[in-house]
């Protein structure tokens, strides 16, 4: 069983190893580095592509982004699997995603026909 020190100190854990990873990507020799939030922390960009036209250079920048982002979401996800895997932040997750069997609705206003005054102007006529 693992007490609630134990539990907290896990999340901490895995909370500090996420915001140590770094994903890498790379298109058409382009080489990029990004943290889990998609931050650039870095980019090589070879001798090859500065003859490229702005367009296709930002193509290539994106998909080297688009890379590296997959790749930090990849190792986040393996990180967080320490947390997925114990049955009481399962419980937790389940509840937080369960949608309400039914949505609250607001009742509809009332009318009755006749004439639409704001209250105080009734006799005003």
């Amino acid at each position: 069983m693992i007490y609630p020190e134990e539990l907290s100190s896990t999340v901490r854990r895995v909370q500090d190893e996420i915001e140590a990873i770094r994903g890498r990507g790379t298109a058409d020799g382009i080489v990029m580095t990004v943290t889990p939030t998609g931050q650039i922390i870095d980019v090589d960009i070879p001798v090859s592509s500065y003859s490229l036209s702005p367009r296709e250079l930002a193509s290539r920048l994106i998909a080297a982004h688009t890379a590296a982002q997959g790749d930090a979401d990849e190792q986040a996800r393996s990180a967080r699997s320490v947390l997925a895997d114990d049955p009481r932040i399962r419980r937790i997750m389940t509840a937080a995603h369960t949608p309400d069997p039914e949505p609250r609705r607001r009742p509809e206003p009332r009318y009755d026909g006749g004439p639409r005054l704001h209250p105080g102007f009734e006799n005003r006529w």
